[in-house]
């Protein structure tokens, strides 16, 4: 199966993000996959991998002393 330029950008850069990803770079492994989308808006693997580092950030980022209902679930507020 030949590869065309284009596909082995993107497989080159969803493998720089799967690196990144490793070494939590979440953000920069985030805005390579933004470009992969750009060109391939119908890359699934791009956007499972996308959706995936972007809830993790998500939670790294959540400052879990700041308040004890993070998700704002209305059952748990007094």
């Amino acid at each position: 199966m030949i590869m065309t330029k284009k596909e082995e950008g993107i497989k080159n850069k969803i493998t720089k993000a799967d690196e990144l990803i490793k070494n939590d770079q979440w953000g920069e492994a985030i805005n390579i996959l933004n470009e992969v989308l750009e060109e391939d808006k119908d890359n699934k693997q791009a956007k499972v991998k996308k959706d995936q580092a972007e809830q993790i950030m998500k939670f790294r980022n959540s400052d879990i002393y700041a308040c004890t209902n993070l998700h704002m679930d209305p059952w748990l507020d007094e």
